[in-house]
């Protein structure tokens, strides 16, 4: 026999290594010598800190979740909105339009022709107002019509001249003032409802895109 001094090295061997991060405890080792086959288990390490870990990303990933569902249905919610407040705003849009052309086009020219027409009567009553108190000018001269009757007759005209100046006074201060008064004030209330669509349009395309982001 010979004593020679040396060491033992496997001619075929197999380097395991723990693949995970930091520094990790190892609660089992099979005993070393030990005869092993392929699915028995080497070596266990400790897991606790990994699971809680897992835990905590798994949690923080359904806060996440939930945060982007409610993102999602505030995103239809606000689109939603959106959509409204827009059509509103596009209707106050064409309801001043319309009504801006509903007096321009309408109530004012129809205002005119009633004034117009209402002069056209009164002018006739006036004249013949004007022919009857003519007739009893001479029915009196000559005796045959009272002091009374001259006087009613003339009141009668005086009443209608006055009633047909009023209305003729009426329609010059309506079409020098009132006409295009109105007519301004509801162009301004159309280009304010068209101002209030576009800052609509501007604040909501803001609001959506704060929604997505």
């Amino acid at each position: 026999s010979v004593v020679e001094e040396g060491a033992l090295r496997a001619v075929n061997e197999t380097v395991i290594r723990n693949n995970l991060e930091g520094l990790s405890r190892i609660i089992s080792l099979a005993p070393e010598g030990s005869h092993v086959k392929k699915g028995d288990l080497l070596a266990e390490l400790d897991s606790s800190a990994v699971k809680d870990k897992l835990n905590e990303q798994e949690l923080a990933y359904q806060d996440s979740l939930f945060l982007l569902l409610q993102a999602q249905e505030n995103l239809k919610i606000q689109k939603s909105l959106v959509e409204s407040r827009i059509k509103e705003a596009e209707l106050s849009v064409e309801f001043a339009q319309s009504d801006l052309g509903k007096y321009r086009d309408g109530d004012a020219p129809q205002q005119i022709r009633i004034a117009e027409a209402r002069i056209g009567v009164l002018e006739e009553q006036v004249r013949i107002a004007s022919e009857r108190y003519a007739r009893t000018q001479e029915l009196f001269k000559n005796g045959n019509a009272t002091r009374s009757e001259l006087e009613a007759d003339s009141l009668s005209q005086t009443r209608e001249q006055l009633g047909l100046e009023q209305v003729k006074e009426d329609l010059r201060l309506f079409k020098k003032f009132d006409q295009i008064n109105n007519v301004r004030i509801l162009e301004s209330n159309l280009q304010q409802a068209k101002d209030e669509l576009e800052r609509l349009k501007h604040r909501s395309s803001n609001e959506i895109a704060q929604a997505e982001a």
